[in-house]
């Protein structure tokens, strides 16, 4: 017998080198494709005789075992369970089929090398595998010899009696956080189960994976995947292959995408006063960890209400006049437009006084008595005569004489007159309606047509009873050529709001301190204290008795004093933490078992950036 030393390592690259150069790729035309696969033919032909001048014809055993009712004493014996199987195998460009005679199948004429392998029976599980037809790297191959070399396979039936097991079981999700009740995962949701071929005990129990010829490098198996949806209460049933030696089950459930209900503190870095309810998109999905998961916020599980302020004081009215001067108590008078067509150089034209709101109420009243002035041209350029006294506003003039044209205008100012004087009620201005509901003093707002646009009067204004009694304008030192009005701005106020800490506010169910976030404004002060209601955001928390304590000026709220801290409160988000999702490890089944496994997605992933305060 001729022996032949060859290192492994340089056979391999012989077979690449020998088949890479039968791969090259040219444009080719009928009769050069046809003559080409000739020649590819004769390489092939030639290279597997090169294959078998160097290790020898192998002759490659496949036995397809039965092996739901079969028992494995080893990976390469079984008790019974053979079947009839045809098995195709691919190697070096050429394939091969076959039948099985008692489960076996023989192929005479193979090489060293990898194989490719597949294995179908009706009713079965098709298979699909990869071995190594190379013994270990001993560095001497026998030349011109045959070598025999075989592997078992199993095969599993996909139904009938004594073949099968069913799973089981319900899958839940936490799509509302509000209640401590997991929810069902809708009905869309697929669950699917699998051989588990990579699954350790699998591969210890069925398979030869010694590193010897024929030992199973890679291997899948087709038509083992059971698949169902869940039914309206969130079950599933599947029928699966079941083995004697207990077959590894892969459950595989799709991911789920809902709106997840939850209550948060803040959204987007905008906070709440209290908890929110949101719904947030989120991911349930069995392949994301526990560290994968979004964390639950903490929020402040109970909710503090403050009553408003009582309503804001309303209706107050004011008359505002100017004081009386004369019909010019500015700098004289201004020629706006001279004219033409008057006495040259005259004196005493005539001069009418219009508006002005002329009061000849008060003291010292005397009415304005004008004439104007022209130059050499014919033009108006001053006014002459009595000013008068009691213009409560800018008048107009009008001039006479044979010209026109001419405008001349009173640069009248004036302050705000005050409230009329107890011996002259018209002496100034007045409080038409004193309104009502007012705690403090309004802001005055002064709109004129002067110089002077807006003007708050603020500590001036008088409150009794309720009403504004009193505004003094003295204050005001803008001069205005109008009676202005006077308006008053809504009092200042706000609702007080606070809330309980997560950490420290609860403790054994009880409520044990309250924090104010603000202390509201325009409470009444001689009023009693806003009422404070308590909601708890957690089903159970009960009996809380609590009240507002002012400040000193009693139109703020200070604190919040604890008469009773209650019981049963806790948080407001169910769950508080993060759990698990469905287990990832597999089932073990036997034929006509039946098997729970329920599975639970947990909190999830929430599906955008969300802080929790």
């Amino acid at each position: 017998m001729k022996k032949t030393i060859l290192n492994l390592t340089g056979l391999s690259a012989l077979i690449c080198v020998l088949f890479l150069g039968a791969c090259k790729k040219d444009t080719l035309t009928g009769d050069q494709a046809i003559s080409d696969e000739t020649a590819a033919q004769a390489r092939l032909s030639k290279t597997l005789d090169s294959l078998k001048n160097v290790a020898g014809v192998i002759q490659y055993s496949v036995n397809v075992v039965k092996a739901n009712q079969s028992t494995y004493v080893t990976g390469r014996t079984a008790a019974s369970g053979q079947v009839e199987a045809t098995v195709t195998v691919s190697q070096y460009g050429q394939t091969v089929t076959a039948t099985t005679t008692n489960g076996i199948v023989s192929f005479p004429n193979c090489r060293i090398g990898s194989t490719n392998v597949v294995v179908q029976m009706n009713g079965f599980t098709t298979i699909d595998y990869k071995t190594s037809l190379t013994p270990p790297d001993s560095g001497i191959i026998t030349s011109g010899s045959i070598r025999q070399v075989s592997t078992m396979v199993p095969i599993f039936a996909v139904s009938g009696a004594g073949n099968t097991a069913q799973i089981q079981g319900t899958v839940t999700l936490e799509s509302d956080l509000t209640n401590s009740t997991p929810e069902l995962a809708p009905a869309t949701t697929v669950v699917s189960a699998n051989i588990d071929a990579n699954d350790p005990a699998f591969q210890a129990t069925y398979l030869t994976r010694d590193g010897k010829a024929g030992s199973i490098i890679s291997i899948a198996y087709e038509d083992a995947f059971s698949t169902t949806t869940l039914s309206a209460t969130g079950t599933y049933t599947l029928t699966v292959p079941a083995s004697v030696d207990k077959l590894p089950i892969k459950l595989v459930v799709t991911d789920v995408i809902l709106n997840q209900k939850l209550y948060i503190n803040n959204f987007q870095n905008v906070p709440f006063v209290n908890p929110s309810v949101q719904n947030i998109p989120t991911t349930f999905s069995q392949t994301v960890g526990i560290l994968g998961y979004t964390a639950v916020p903490s929020v402040y599980p109970v909710t503090v209400t403050i009553a408003p302020p009582p309503a804001q004081g309303s209706g107050a009215t004011v008359t505002a006049v100017l004081k009386a001067t004369s019909v010019e108590s500015g700098a004289g008078f201004t020629v706006l437009n001279g004219g033409s067509g008057y006495g040259i150089n005259q004196t005493g034209i005539p001069v009418t006084v219009n508006g002005g709101s002329f009061d000849n109420t008060v003291t010292g009243f005397a009415a304005a008595a004008l004439t104007a002035n022209s130059n050499a041209s014919g033009e108006i350029v001053s006014i002459s005569g009595t000013n008068g006294m009691g213009y409560r506003g800018q008048a107009t003039l009008t001039i006479g004489g044979s010209g026109s044209g001419a405008i001349v205008q009173p640069n009248y100012a004036s302050t705000i007159a005050n409230l009329g004087s107890t011996t002259n009620a018209n002496d100034g201005s007045s409080i038409t309606a004193g309104g009502s509901g007012y705690l403090s003093a309004p802001t005055a707002r002064i709109q004129g047509t002067g110089p002077a646009t807006y003007v708050n009067v603020t500590t001036s204004t008088t409150i009794y009873q309720n009403a504004v009694a009193t505004i003094n304008f003295a204050g005001v030192a803008n001069t205005f050529t109008q009676a202005p009005t006077v308006t008053f701005d809504a009092q200042p106020s706000s609702t007080a709001t606070a809330r309980v800490n997560t950490l420290n506010g609860i403790v054994g169910g009880k409520i044990s301190s309250i924090v104010i976030l603000n202390a509201g404004q325009g409470y009444n002060p001689n009023g009693p204290a806003p009422t404070v209601t308590l909601g708890s955001l957690a089903p159970g928390g009960f009996g809380a008795i609590v009240n507002a304590v002012m400040n000193g000026a009693g139109d703020k709220v200070a604190s919040i004093n604890i008469l009773d801290g209650g019981s049963g409160y806790s948080t407001g988000n169910y769950p508080s933490f993060m759990p698990f999702s469905i287990s990832p490890a597999a089932l073990y089944v036997s034929p006509n078992g039946t098997y729970v496994r329920d599975v639970y997605y947990g909190t999830g992933t929430r599906d955008i950036n969300m802080n929790a305060l």
